[in-house]
This record gives C-alpha cells, structure tokens and sequence, in this order.
C-alpha cells in the first residue's frame, strides 16, 4: 500500500507543534510545500522559520521574502503573515512599508488593539507622534478590562515627545497600575523626574523599576545617574558596577565606573588601608573605607 497523504490542515497542525524545534520543523515545513505549493498558511509557516533561523540583516540572502510573498498573494487577509512582513520591514527601517502592512493587517482585523499598537511604535519611530497617540488610545479603548501596560507606556513616550510631561506621567502610572510587575513605567517617570531635576522622586521611581527588575541593567544605570546627581556617589559607583556585572560586554558604562571612581579617590582619608580581592564576577578590585561605608573600586583594563 501507498503512503497515505497527509491532509493539509494536519501538516499545519504538525509543523505548528514542531516550532520549538527548528531542525524537525524545516524538513516538514519543505514536505508540506511539495504536497501543498498553493498553501499560502505553509508558506507563511516556512517564513517564520526562517525567520527564527536567521538574523534579519542575512534573511534576504534566503528565500524568506519568497516565501512571505507568496503567502499574502495566495492569502491577503492572513494577518499573521502580514505582520511577520510588517515586523521584518520594520527592523529594517523600511518604516512605509511597515505602516502599509500594519494598516492592512487593520483592516484584516479591526478589533484587534495589539495591531494598533504595533502601528503606534512605528509611527513614534517616524516622529508621528499624534498618529501614535490616536492608535495606543484605540488599543486601550478595544482593550477594555484586558489593557496592556505598554499600550499607555507606549502613548506616554508619544506624548512625552510631543511635551505633554502630566500626560505621559499619567499614562506611565496607568502602565504601572495596570502591570504592577512591570518596571518600565517606574522607569519612564524617573527619567522625567531626573529631567526636571526633582532627583528625590526619580530615584524613588528608579528604586521601585530595580525592585520589579532586579536583573536588568538599565535600572541599576537610570538609578545610578539619579544618584551621581544626589551627589550621592558611593551609591552611583554600587550601581554603575551592578550594570557592568549584569552586562560586561558593556564599553561604555566603564567610563562612567572611571569617573566616578576618580571623584570618590578625593574622598579617601590619608593613610587609609586597601585589601585586594578576586569578586565573584571575576573582576579584581580593592577595597577601602570612605565616611564609615566599604567602598569597592574596581580594576578596570586601560584600552
């Protein structure tokens, strides 16, 4: 007996269970498309992994842009495969065709809020900044009790552009009301506060995003800023390192690390001791003492 084929619905299915696992996904992906060439669903399977194999800036050296092609011509309504088109324009900084396909996969799918959304941060990356407000209130209205926390983040940072500093801070509360795990907000109302030089309130905001985000290096690097300009520069020295610890591939942060280092060596009583220590990140440092507190300053290598 002959090989039962396999339906089309089922290779899908399969190849959708398989994505997890690029290596066994591929082959079928490649079997379904000789069985189901007009398939415009497993051209778009196909797309996506390609699109999870390779980085952006090489997928135009595959067949990917084929592949998405020829799902939206066998299936324009497919939103999935728009916005995989979408996405790849977009991080190509191709922002018009991004904006196209997003306002199709729209129109495809009006109730939709995440595809608003996603049309906001394009239009925030163009400085269309009230067509990105227009888009993340439409997100939050279709939304309703299920809203997002970045769909008012995002409305901030587009307000905040456009100067509304009480309407960005309230959209950034409303982010951190609607998630309270979610460190972003706290981290766009501390760098609004840091700008307005109200320091007490930033740092309050910048030590909530590290309490919510203990691993990220960019709390422990808006908190160190806030407070190198509290003069506070022991603490800024503990978080500059903190990044550096969490990110070492991290260049630039060392030159904040050096200067701060620089100012605290002023600070250091004559005649006080050092001890040379290994840390656990593998860095060398040496300890001393400055105003009763254990400072550490790191060895840092000269480039």
């Amino acid at each position: 007996m002959g090989k039962i084929k396999m339906s089309e619905q089922n290779y899908i299915s399969v190849i959708e269970n398989s994505m997890r696992f690029l290596d066994k996904a591929l082959p079928l992906c490649n079997e379904a498309l000789q069985a189901y060439p007009k398939s415009g669903h497993i051209h778009y399977l196909k797309a996506l992994i390609l699109w999870k194999q390779y980085p952006t800036q090489t997928l135009q050296n595959t067949s990917f842009t084929e592949h998405i092609q020829q799902a939206l011509s066998l299936n324009p309504l497919d939103v999935q495969a728009i916005c995989l088109w979408a996405e790849f324009n977009e991080v190509l900084k191709n922002y018009d065709l991004a904006l196209q396909a997003y306002s199709q996969a729209i129109t495809a799918k009006e109730k939709d809020p995440n595809l608003y959304y996603k049309r906001a941060f394009v239009y925030h990356l163009t400085e269309n900044f009230q067509e990105a407000i227009e888009d993340c209130t439409k997100a939050i209205t279709l939304a309703g009790k299920k809203v997002r926390e970045i769909y008012y983040a995002q409305r901030g940072a587009s307000k905040r552009a456009l100067q509304d500093i009480e309407g960005a801070l309230q959209d950034y509360q409303n982010a951190a009301s609607v998630n309270p795990g979610y460190a972003g907000g706290f981290l766009d109302m501390s760098q609004i506060y840091y700008s307005q030089k109200k320091y007490q309130k930033a740092l309050e905001c910048a030590n909530k995003a590290v309490e919510k985000a203990p691993n990220q290096p960019i709390c422990y690097g808006i908190r160190a800023d806030i407070k190198k300009a509290m003069n506070d520069l022991i603490g800024s020295l503990t978080d500059y390192q903190q990044v550096l610890f969490l990110n070492p591939k991290d260049t630039q942060i060392r030159k904040h690390i050096a200067y701060v280092q620089n100012l605290l060596l002023d600070q250091i009583p004559e005649g006080s001791s050092w001890l040379r220590v290994h840390l656990k990140s593998g860095h060398k440092a040496m300890l001393t003492h400055i105003n009763g507190q254990v400072v550490t300053f790191l060895e840092l290598p000269q480039k």
